[in-house]
C-alpha cells in the first residue's frame, strides 16, 4: 500500500513539476514572441538595439493601464485610422494602394463607437498636389513618413483630428481569420463576381449565397473587396468591411480565444509581419481596454458615398499637371458637409433633426443664376435638395446680369430660421434687403388688378397664378462668380472614377 500511495505521489508530483515547467515555458515563448512583435509593429520600439523580456512585459502588462493617458481620452473622443492594402503578396503594382480606409472614433466618456468608411477615389488636394486618397499612404512610404500622408489627408477631408492608426495587409487578414477559426457574417444578397482579380492579371470568380456563413480567411478577404456584382460598388464594399471588422472584433474577444496560449502565439506571429500602427506599447493595453467596454453591438456606421440623391459625393475630371483625372469630390464643394457628419458621428439624429425641421417650414426658394455658367444653378438646386427644401425653381439670368457676388434675400422676416440657417451656412452669401433692381423682371410681379374685360380672362388667370407665386417666394438667392470654382466642374461618369489609379508626381 505505501509503495503504491508513493507511486501515486510521485507521478503527482512529477506530473505537476511537468505542468509547471510547461506553463513556464510556454509563458516564456509568448514573452519571447510578444518581444519579436512590438519590435516589428511599435517604431519607437524598432530603433532600439535591445529590448529586454522585462521591459516588454512591463510596458504590455503593467504600463498605462490608466486610460486617461491616450491621445483624445481628456477630449472625450479618439479617433483611429484603420488601413487596408494589398501588402507584398500582390503581383501587381499596387501593394501599396488602401483598399479600406475607415476612421473609427470611440467616445471615451459613453463607451460609443463608430465607424465613418471613406471612399478610394476620394480626390483630396494637399500642398503637393491633388491625388487619389488611397495613393497617400504610398506617397509616405516612398517619403519615409510611414503613414503621415494619409493621415493628413484624412483630417482634411473629416476636419478631425487622427491619434492613431493600424495598417494591415492582405495576408495578414487572411491569417487572423484563420488563426480565429473564422468568422461568423450573415450575407445581405447574394454575390456573384465574375471579375475578381486573381494571381497576375487574371481573374478568380467568387460567388456566395445570401444567409448565414462561417468564412474563413481567403472567403472572408474576398467578401469584402469583391466590389463589381454590388449595386453600390465601392459603398457596398464598405459597408461589408465595416461588417466583418465587428465580426472579428467579437471573436477576438471572445471567452477562450486569447486564453488559448496557441492562438496567442499564432496571432502575435501574424501581427509582426503583416500590422504596423504609430500606438505605443506603454497604450496598448489602455487602447484594449477601452475597445471592451465599447458597445460594438450598437456601433455607428457611415459609408461617404455618391451616385444617390442624398449622397454627400460628385464625380468629376480634375486637372491637373499630367491630364485629367476621375474621382470623387464633396457635392457642397468643400469639406463642410463631411467634417459635419464626422463631428456629430455619435449623434446623427442631430443631421437628420435638421433636415427635418427645414421640410417642415415649407420654404419656397428662387435661384436666379447670374454666375455666368448655365450649370451652376441646377448644381445649387441638387445640394438643397439633400437638405430639406423641396420647392426650388432656377432661372438662369442673362449674360449681362452676371455678378461678383452671391447674395440672399430673406422676405419671411427670418421667420423660417433653419431654411435661413442653412442657406446661409451652405452657399455663404451676403445677406440683402432689397432685391437688386436689375433682377426683378425674374420674379413674378405682385401686381393684381382687376380687369373687367371677359376677352382677357386668360391673361388674368396667368396675372394671378403670377402674383400667387410671388407672394409664396420666401427666399431669392441670386449667384454669383463667386461659387463657378465650387460648381462649375466637369462630371465624370461613373466607369472612369472606377478605372485603375493614377499616382501623381507631388508638385516641386
Amino acid at each position: 500500500m505505501k509503495r503504491r500511495k508513493s507511486k501515486k505521489s510521485t507521478f503527482f508530483i512529477f506530473s505537476l513539476v511537468v505542468f509547471v515547467v510547461g506553463v513556464f515555458i510556454s509563458g516564456l515563448f509568448i514573452i519571447f514572441k510578444l518581444t519579436q512583435t512590438a519590435r516589428a509593429i511599435f517604431p519607437n520600439m524598432q530603433n532600439q538595439k535591445t529590448i529586454t523580456i522585462t521591459q516588454t512585459l512591463s510596458n504590455l502588462t503593467t504600463k498605462a493601464t490608466d486610460e486617461s493617458h491616450l491621445q483624445g481620452y481628456e477630449d472625450g473622443r479618439i479617433n483611429i485610422l484603420l488601413l487596408g492594402i494589398a501588402g507584398k503578396s500582390s503581383e501587381k503594382k499596387g501593394e501599396l494602394l488602401t483598399d479600406t480606409i475607415m476612421l473609427a472614433s470611440i467616445d471615451t466618456k459613453n463607451h460609443r463607437a463608430a465607424l465613418m468608411s471613406l471612399p478610394r477615389d476620394l480626390l483630396v488636394e494637399t500642398k503637393n498636389g491633388i491625388n487619389k486618397i488611397n495613393t497617400f499612404y504610398g506617397i509616405g512610404m516612398r517619403e519615409n513618413r510611414s503613414a503621415h500622408k494619409i493621415v493628413e489627408a484624412v483630417e482634411i477631408v473629416t476636419d478631425q483630428e487622427v491619434h492613431y492608426y493600424f495598417v494591415m495587409d492582405f495576408d495578414g487578414f487572411e491569417k487572423i481569420v484563420d488563426t480565429l477559426n473564422g468568422i461568423n457574417v450573415s450575407v445581405p444578397r447574394t454575390i456573384d463576381d465574375p471579375l475578381y482579380p486573381g494571381p497576375g492579371y487574371s481573374y478568380e470568380p467568387f460567388y456566395i449565397e445570401k444567409g448565414f456563413h462561417s468564412l474563413d480567411g481567403k472567403t472572408a478577404l474576398k467578401y469584402v473587396r469583391s466590389r463589381y456584382d454590388d449595386p453600390e460598388s465601392d459603398f457596398g464594399r464598405a459597408k461589408r468591411q465595416q461588417q466583418v471588422l465587428r465580426a472579428l472584433r467579437n471573436k477576438a474577444l471572445s471567452i477562450g480565444t486569447l486564453s488559448n496560449p496557441f492562438t496567442l502565439v499564432a496571432l502575435l506571429d501574424t501581427l509582426g509581419s503583416h500590422v504596423t500602427t504609430n500606438i505605443s506599447t506603454s497604450e496598448i493595453r489602455a487602447v484594449g481596454s477601452l475597445i471592451k467596454k465599447v458597445d460594438t453591438q450598437n456601433m455607428t456606421t457611415v459609408v461617404i458615398d455618391a451616385w444617390k440623391p442624398e449622397s454627400l459625393l460628385r464625380s468629376v475630371f480634375k486637372k491637373t499637371p499630367v491630364g485629367n483625372l476621375a474621382g470623387l469630390t464633396p457635392r457642397s464643394g468643400d469639406w463642410e458637409e463631411i467634417a459635419q457628419y464626422a463631428e456629430n458621428i455619435f449623434t446623427l439624429e442631430k443631421i437628420t433633426l435638421r433636415r427635418d425641421a427645414i421640410t417642415a417650414e415649407m420654404p419656397s426658394l428662387t435661384i436666379i443664376n447670374a454666375s455666368g455658367q448655365d450649370r451652376v444653378g441646377n448644381r445649387i438646386k441638387t445640394l438643397l435638395a439633400g437638405t430639406g427644401f423641396t420647392n426650388i425653381t432656377v432661372k438662369n439670368a442673362k449674360k449681362s446680369d452676371t455678378r461678383n457676388t452671391t447674395i440672399l434675400l430673406d422676405r419671411t422676416a427670418s421667420q423660417k430660421p433653419f431654411a435661413l440657417d442653412e442657406l446661409t451656412k451652405r452657399i455663404k452669401p451676403i445677406n440683402t434687403t432689397k432685391l437688386p433692381e436689375e433682377y426683378a423682371i425674374y420674379i413674378p410681379k405682385n401686381n393684381l388688378k382687376t380687369n373687367k374685360d371677359s376677352n382677357k380672362n386668360q391673361k388674368v388667370k396667368k396675372i394671378s397664378q403670377e402674383n400667387e407665386d410671388a407672394a409664396t417666394i420666401d427666399f431669392v438667392l441670386i449667384l454669383g462668380e463667386d461659387l463657378i470654382k465650387k460648381h462649375a466642374y466637369e462630371p465624370a461618369t461613373r466607369e472612369s472614377v472606377e478605372k485603375d489609379y493614377k499616382l501623381l508626381p507631388p508638385k516641386k
